[in-house]
């Protein structure tokens, strides 16, 4: 008898997990919860939450997963009654998807809370930090110009992400570093020498037939304006 009860406990998990996996690979919005919410969890180990906080992202994670797989169980239950328009069909699965959304906005509001006066601190500590090293502002401003040029290009669609194309990365790349040095040193005859040197690499750009004359000034003015940001913004911020 006890093995009988054993086994059907046993089927019913193996159903529930059946109906769980069905959901992740049918369903890319489930992808999505997964995935945001694996970065969640991820984050709440590096903060400093108490047990009640934590409960209610684990609680808020919980109410987005069953939302969605019911949402997806009515849709597919509608689609197996029938493939043609039925009006009562559309309206539950608009009530299941707004389920769903009530469940996500929770989700986004319990985070915010939560989070948010780790994020503010932590914040305030990075920002610290790189007011103290001007070496990661340049990094910094040097990882958001490469960011830039590729997805320019990506949206531009010439060239390649390393060669060619629209803007110059080798241009974007020269004058950003020269902007950074010539903030950081704050000395004109520096400043004057980082920018020649940068023009040296932007030119070599042109006569190489790699970019054209617009795609070397635009580059360059894509790095200045990256690295200006950059500074400045933390001089605000501190």
């Amino acid at each position: 008898m006890k093995r009988i009860k054993k086994s059907r406990l046993l089927k019913s998990f193996n159903i529930a997990i059946t109906g769980i996996f069905s959901t992740i690979k049918s369903e890319r919005n489930m992808k999505i919860h997964i995935i945001t919410a694996l970065l969640v969890l991820v984050l709440s180990f590096f903060f400093k939450l108490t047990q009640s906080e934590f409960l209610f992202i684990a609680l808020a994670v919980a109410l987005v997963f069953i939302t969605e797989i019911l949402n997806t169980s009515i849709e597919k239950l509608g689609d197996a009654i029938t493939k043609e328009h039925n009006e009562i069909i559309k309206i539950a699965k608009d009530i299941s998807s707004g389920a769903v959304l009530v469940a996500s906005l929770f989700a986004i509001l319990v985070g915010i809370v939560v989070f948010h006066k780790e994020a503010q601190s932590e914040m305030e500590v990075f920002i610290s930090i790189l007011s103290r090293s001007p070496l990661y502002l340049m990094l910094l401003a040097l990882s958001i110009t490469v960011i830039a040029v590729i997805v320019i290009k990506k949206i531009t669609n010439k060239g390649t992400h390393l060669k060619g194309g629209f803007p110059s990365g080798h241009s974007a790349l020269a004058f950003c570093v020269a902007t950074g040095i010539a903030i950081i040193s704050k000395n004109i005859y520096v400043a004057i020498l980082s920018l020649l040197i940068a023009s040296m690499v932007a030119e070599s750009r042109i006569e190489t037939k790699v970019h054209s004359f617009l795609e070397v000034i635009f580059g360059a003015l894509l790095g200045i304006s990256i690295a200006l940001v950059v500074f400045k913004l933390v001089e605000v911020f501190i």
